[in-house]
């Protein structure tokens, strides 16, 4: 075991540290973990077997105290040793005959563990400062996954055992903060009147080292991060500096990271935060500004190694009726491969009342992009203006008119998009019981490139109706029609004619794809929901969606859905079905989806639950079913003799069924499963358990079965168990498991 020099010096600090101590508290702790599995399986011809014992050792001392007015501290230093010796063979007949392969193997891993830490808190000065290294890294075996829920296909119990221990190199975390000065130049509410015409400095240092080069996944890093500040009244001057290493890309040892060097210079009214700070420039004027200068630096990459310069300057202006505000920037940024990009934006956004009944808002942008290589140059310039007001707020009907005009220019050609849009709602002067809302949007766009002139123009009428029959019976109806001519095909700017695709689950109940060109669409919509109570709900849902697209056929989606919900302190249940029609043109198909849930819980240690998933589709001639039923019951019994449970009961009944999809593991598209499992308290501390498994699986006739038991005892200083599991399959290979394991954990 080697221990770096910086390693040794600061175990040293730490134990004159410790000299110096006037009040200390220590304590020494450990662990022990030791433990044993295996696994034998039997399939046809192949008999295999694996097993591992395993054990770890950790002895940690650790001690904290004080040293008065010179601050507090803490120390600790341990060392962590684990192994594993691993034993395997296989089986096989070849020609007739049996051949026996073995296979032996030792792993063994230990590392040092300590951790320093200092802090100081001045009480005549405003300095703070604090200092910490540790590597307290805990090492760990592989796990194993639960026998009950293991449901590949192939093996009917958890097949591996402990191979592998993680976390075995080093990781070494160590940082330094320093603060001096005060952030605020207010002498009143400072605790040191007369230093605050001194600037505040602020120092953080952190690095964290990591080697690990016998794990799985090697790695071998350092990253380094140095953050330095000063601070005058609310002026701050930051520099920051970002160090990361990867040791095996240098050395052609396959590690992923990447080698950079990131430094940053800021100054302005930003914190070391990141957080904005605002300067009253006059009563009801404020502003912020700040600039920045990066430079990253990737050996692997000149594409990735630039310069970058930003600057940025907002203001904020408000009175009673308005309030104007400006977020200017400014960037330019150039890569070693000789890539410039630059980005200017410029946006003003005014709103303010007018009378009463009035809201006005008012958006003007201006944004500047360039960029320029070797190659050649590209420009996109673009800018915007836009206003809206709603108005007759305080009438029976709302009314909210916008128009928004755009022009991109770039050197492929220029756009220029029109939109104009009318809202119009009711309130509550008009009814109680009635909503309306109606609104008509009208988008024009002329591209114009090199090789096309295209022009779109796209008109959409929306309806919609909320009537309260009742205080328990709502009822709504929606419809939009939207008509479009022509096709820019692009997306570029704030305006954007292009259809969005819908996302769904299901290509019956929805399309999946955009559309453009010459089309009329029209969508209506009509809910109903009934509350009889808090505990019953009900509702129901039909929506025609109609394509007429130029060069396609008519598309039609039909979709009726309705759901229940009925709930007492008891007993829940929900129903949620969909039925789904589509047709284009002479091609048809349907889709049907019912879920269910229901749960009965007739004291506190007794629930019972089922869920259901039926689904079936006639995708134009393709049927597709899904069927998908589980049932779970628990019942536990709380002990008169210890805070706890006695024992507990499980069960579940599953059955998985598709016609053209694989449901468990592999092979088999159906799954009929019992399992039972059980839990014994024979004191608080002391458990014995037991588990049961039976499937029926097709196509093949094929049936598993899986049994276990255990025995467990949990303590908070003290963990350990012994399992048992066993399973055998039958039809298919003829395949027979067993697994052993038993481990102990002890602490102090």
């Amino acid at each position: 075991m080697r221990v770096s020099g910086i390693a040794l010096l600061r175990i040293i600090i730490c134990y004159g540290f410790l000299a110096m101590a006037s009040e200390a508290t220590a304590r020494i702790s450990g662990e022990l973990m030791v433990g044993y599995d295996s696994y034998d399986s039997q399939a046809d011809d192949v008999k295999s077997s694996t097993s591992s014992f395993y054990h770890k050792y950790s002895l940690i001392y650790d001690k904290r105290g004080s040293l008065g007015k010179y601050g507090t501290y803490g120390f600790g230093l341990g060392y962590e040793w684990a192994a594993i010796n691993l034993s395997g063979s296989e089986i096989a007949r070849i020609s007739g005959n049996d051949v026996n392969r073995g296979n032996n193997s030792s792993i063994t891993a230990g590392h040092l563990i300590y951790s320093v830490e200092y802090q100081y808190k001045s009480r005549s000065l405003p300095l703070n400062l604090s200092f910490f290294s540790r590597d307290i890294n805990r090492m760990d075996f592989a796990g194993s996954a639960d026998p009950l829920a293991f449901e590949n296909g192939n093996a009917l119990v958890p097949t591996g055992v402990t191979n592998e221990i993680f976390n075995t190199g080093t990781n070494i975390a160590t940082g330094l903060t320093f603060a001096f000065g005060e952030t605020s130049s207010n002498s009143l509410a400072s605790r040191f009147p007369n230093l605050v015409q001194l600037p505040g400095i602020l120092v953080d240092y952190r690095e964290d080292y990591r080697s690990n080069l016998n794990s799985a996944s090697p790695e071998h890093n350092s990253r380094r991060f140095l953050k330095a500040a000063m601070v005058k009244d609310s002026l701050w001057l930051i520099y920051r500096k970002d160090e990361q290493k990867d040791y095996l890309s240098r050395s052609g040892g396959g590690g992923g990271g990447t080698d950079f060097e990131e430094q940053t210079f800021r100054i302005g009214t930003v914190n070391s935060n990141d957080e904005r700070i605002w300067l009253d420039l006059t009563n009801w004027i404020k502003f912020s500004a700040d600039g920045v200068m990066l430079k990253r630096f990737e050996p692997q990459s000149s594409a990735r190694s630039y310069s970058e310069y930003d600057i940025n300057l907002f203001a904020v202006a408000q009175r009673p009726n308005w309030q104007t505000r400006i977020f200017n920037t400014y960037s330019r940024k150039i890569t070693q491969a000789l890539q410039v990009d630059e980005e200017l934006k410029v946006p003003v956004y005014v709103n303010g009342t007018w009378g009463a009944d009035t809201n006005w808002q008012v958006r003007f942008e201006q944004r500047d992009n360039r960029s320029s290589n070797p190659q050649g140059q590209l420009k996109d310039i673009s800018s915007l203006a836009s206003v809206r007001l709603e108005t007759f707020r305080r009438s029976a009907f709302t009314l909210t008119p916008m128009l928004t005009v755009e022009r991109v220019d770039s050197l492929n050609g220029n756009k220029i998009a029109l939109e104009g849009r009318v809202d119009t709602a009711s309130t509550r002067r008009f009814s109680d019981k009635l909503d309306i809302h109606a609104s008509y949007d009208a988008k024009y766009m002329n591209e114009e490139t090199a090789w096309s002139n295209e022009k779109q123009t796209t008109q959409t009428v929306t309806g919609t109706v909320f009537y309260r029959v009742s205080n328990r019976l709502v009822a709504s109806a929606d419809q939009q029609l939207t008509f479009n001519l022509g096709n820019t095909g692009t997306t570029v700017g704030s305006i954007v004619t292009t259809e969005k695709s819908t996302s769904a689950g299901s290509s019956i109940a929805a399309r999946a794809s955009g559309y453009s060109g010459d089309y009329l669409k029209s969508v209506t919509t009509g809910k109903v929901a009934w509350t009889q109570s808090a505990r019953l709900r009900a509702n129901a849902q039909v929506s025609i969606d109609l394509l007429d697209q130029k060069g396609y056929d008519l598309d039609t989606i039909m979709n009726f859905s309705g759901g229940l919900d009925y709930s007492l302190p008891q007993f829940n249940m929900s129903a949620n079905t969909r039925y789904s029609k589509r047709t284009v043109g002479s091609s048809m198909s349907d889709e049907i989806a019912v879920t269910g849930f229901a749960s009965y819980a007739p004291t506190p240690n007794t629930v019972n639950s089922v869920h259901g998933t039926f689904s079936r589709a006639n995708d134009y001639g393709t049927i597709k079913s899904y069927t998908e039923i589980r049932q779970n019951f628990t019942y536990s019994k709380p002990s008169s003799v210890f805070q706890g449970k006695l024992f507990e009961l499980k069960e579940q009944t599953l059955l998985l069924k598709s016609n053209d999809t694989v449901v468990y593991g592999s092979l088999y598209n159906e799954l009929r499963q019992f399992s039972l499992q059980g839990k014994y308290f024979l004191t608080r501390n002391l458990y014995a358990a037991a588990l049961a498994r039976y499937s029926l699986l097709s196509p093949g006739n094929v049936s598993e079965w899986m049994g276990g038991a255990s025995l467990g005892v949990q303590y908070r200083l003290l963990q350990g168990n012994i399992e048992y599991y066993q399973g055998k399959r039958t039809g298919n290979d003829n395949r027979l498991e067993r697994r052993f394991s038993a481990n102990l954990k002890k602490q102090f």
